[in-house]
This record gives C-alpha cells, structure tokens and sequence, in this order.
C-alpha cells in the first residue's frame, strides 16, 4: 500500500518522507530501487505539523536496512532518489530481508509487524553465544 514520497537530503542509509497515510515509529516500509527490487526500511521517528488550513502533515525519518541478494544482506551503494514512492512493508519482504525463517523455536512476533512470527534455529542457539534481555516481567523465563 502506498503511504508516502521520499523529500529533502537523501543517502544510503536514512532518508525523510511525507505520509499520506498514518504512521508509527519502528513501521517497517519499502522502496524500490533502480532494478524494481524492494528495498526495507525502518521508521525512526514520526513528526506532526500543521500546514496551513489543509490540515496536518506527518513526516518520517527512515533508516535503510537493505535487501537480500544470493543469501546475503546487501546495503545500498547509491542514494535514494528524492521523489521516491514509500510503501507499507509486506510480510513477505519482512521476512526476507530479515531471514526470518519459519523453522526452529518461535519466541514470538515482531513488536513492529504482529504478522511476523520469528523463530530461531537450535543449532546457532547452542554454537554461538546468545542473550536474552528485557526488562522485568517481559517474558524472559517463558
């Protein structure tokens, strides 16, 4: 769904955009780059003003993850182009991007996205160090 366009200084790691529609800090939007392949990006910060007697407008500070390419995360080489169309970012790109995998132990959904579960998988838990932090009473133990 199309919720925004890209405006003002852009690079290859942040950019701002003016929403049509509303938005939450941690939304998880994309673009497309150059080669029509999704690029996913995270909200940073939502910011309100009133424009006139139009009404209000929100804009949004993002910060470019990237896309996934032969298996790996790819960050981007070229600055987004201003103008660019901002869209909601499916659960499909999500998971991608992300490598969730729908293997392993679930430990729950993605607090920016409640349709992405994330699991993980029990070989890496036991050859690589883990932690889990959270605050008292977030579910830790379970």
């Amino acid at each position: 769904m199309l919720i925004g366009e890209v405006y003002g200084k852009t690079g290859t790691k942040h950019f701002n955009f003016r929403a049509y529609k509303e938005i939450q800090k941690l939304d998880f939007v994309t673009i497309k780059d150059e080669n029509n392949d999704w690029i996913l990006c995270q909200v940073d910060d939502v910011a309100s003003q009133t424009e006139g007697e139009d009404g209000v407008k929100n804009t949004a500070k993002v910060t470019v993850i990237g896309r996934r390419k032969e298996g790996m995360l790819e960050t981007l080489r070229k600055s987004i182009p201003p103008r660019s169309l901002v869209y909601s970012a499916d659960r499909k790109v999500i998971q991608e991007v992300l490598n969730l995998s729908k293997k392993g132990l679930y430990i729950g959904l993605l607090e920016a996205n409640k349709d992405c579960e994330v699991f993980l998988d029990p070989k890496n838990l036991v050859s690589k160090h883990v932690a889990v932090l959270a605050q008292t009473g977030a579910g830790k133990s379970y």
